[in-house]
C-alpha cells in the first residue's frame, strides 16, 4: 500500500470486466475507508477518467502520486457513511 495512503484499491481493466484489489487495515475508521473505497469502485464502474479530471481545475480529483488518484467524492463517501454509522450507534435503543 502506498505510504501516503490509509486504504487503497488498485484496479484493472480487461476489456469490460473490472478487477479490484481493495486494500483496507484494521482501524477504528474501519467504516469510513470501506466507504470511501467502494465510491471509488463506483467512479470506474462509471468509466470516470480520473486522469483526465486531475488536469481539470475544480473537478474535484487530484492525482497525489504517479497514477495515485483522489476523489473529493470518495472523500465525502467515505465521512458520510461513518457520520451515519456512529449517529445509529447513538441511539438509544426503544426497549
Amino acid at each position: 500500500m502506498p505510504s501516503r495512503c490509509r486504504a487503497f484499491t488498485s484496479v484493472r481493466r480487461h476489456g469490460r470486466q473490472i478487477t479490484a484489489d481493495v486494500n483496507v487495515p484494521p482501524s477504528r475508521s474501519l467504516i469510513e475507508f470501506v466507504a470511501h473505497e467502494f465510491e471509488h469502485l463506483l467512479e470506474q464502474v462509471e468509466g470516470l477518467d480520473l486522469r483526465a479530471l486531475a488536469r481539470v481545475r475544480g473537478s474535484g480529483v487530484r492525482e497525489m502520486e504517479r497514477e495515485l488518484f483522489e476523489t473529493d467524492r470518495a472523500i465525502k463517501a467515505g465521512r458520510l457513511v461513518a457520520e451515519e454509522a456512529d449517529a445509529v450507534r447513538h441511539v438509544p435503543n426503544a426497549d
